[in-house]
């Protein structure tokens, strides 16, 4: 296995591979609804992999596709996009924790 995620819900997401290891959580947001932020957070990581990502970018790209959708009451955020996803990421408001 050379990547392992896993969502820890509202506490963020574990990453780690051979390389780093961290969490990435996001700091208090107005969630509309979460149907669809696991969705949204999966194809966040299938972008950034094809796009050659490294992990944490990668990570942070997806958690960022999920606070998007969480912010919208429909499963699937209008204006859903690279661009639209990158300026939450830009927002900083992806936070790394430190992990031992």
């Amino acid at each position: 296995m050379r990547n392992v995620v896993i969502s820890l819900a509202a506490d963020g997401v574990f990453f780690a591979n051979a390389q780093t290891s961290g969490i990435l959580t996001v700091s208090p947001q107005n969630v509309a609804s979460v149907t669809g932020a696991g969705d949204a957070l999966m194809a966040g990581l299938v972008h950034a992999h094809l796009a050659n990502f490294n992990l944490e970018d990668a990570v942070r790209f997806a958690l960022a596709a999920a606070v998007l959708s969480a912010a919208s009451a429909t499963p699937v955020a209008r204006g859903f996009s690279a661009e639209s996803i990158q300026q939450i990421i830009n927002d900083k408001i992806i936070i790394k924790e430190q992990t031992p």
